[in-house]
C-alpha cells in the first residue's frame, strides 16, 4: 500500500490550522476568565494591584477588546488613585503626631532637671 505524499500534506495542514484555532480559543476563554478574576480582585476592600495590572495584561496579550477590559483598567486607575490619596492623607497627619510626642518628651527632661539630687 503506497501512500501519495500529494495526499498529505494537505491533511497534515489541514489538522495543525484546526489545532491552531483550537489553541486560539483555549487562549482567549483563559484570558478572559483571567479577566473576570482582575475584575473580581479589584472589588475587594485591599486589592493587590499587581495581580490585577498582570490578568488585564493577559487579556490585552490574547487580543480581547472588550468593555470588560476598559472597565478593569477603569478600576485599576481609580484603585491607584485612592492608594494615592489614603497616602497623603497619612502623610500629613503624621508630622501632628511627631509634634506631641517631642512636647511631651520635652516635658519630661523638664521634669527631671527640676528634681535636685540631696547631698
Amino acid at each position: 500500500m503506497v501512500i501519495d505524499t500529494a495526499l498529505v500534506k494537505p491533511v497534515v495542514d489541514a489538522l495543525i490550522s484546526i489545532l491552531e484555532k483550537a489553541r486560539g480559543i483555549k487562549l482567549k476563554s483563559s484570558a478572559e476568565k483571567s479577566l473576570a478574576e482582575a475584575i473580581r480582585e479589584l472589588l475587594k476592600a485591599s486589592p493587590n494591584e499587581n495581580y490585577a495590572a498582570a490578568r488585564i495584561a493577559v487579556a490585552r496579550a490574547a487580543g480581547i477588546i472588550s468593555s470588560d477590559v476598559v472597565l478593569a483598567e477603569e478600576m485599576l486607575a481609580k484603585v491607584k488613585k485612592a492608594k494615592k490619596v489614603a497616602a497623603k492623607v497619612a502623610a500629613s497627619k503624621k508630622p501632628a503626631r511627631k509634634r506631641v510626642v517631642a512636647k511631651k518628651t520635652a516635658e519630661k527632661k523638664q521634669a527631671s532637671k527640676k528634681k535636685v539630687l540631696p547631698n
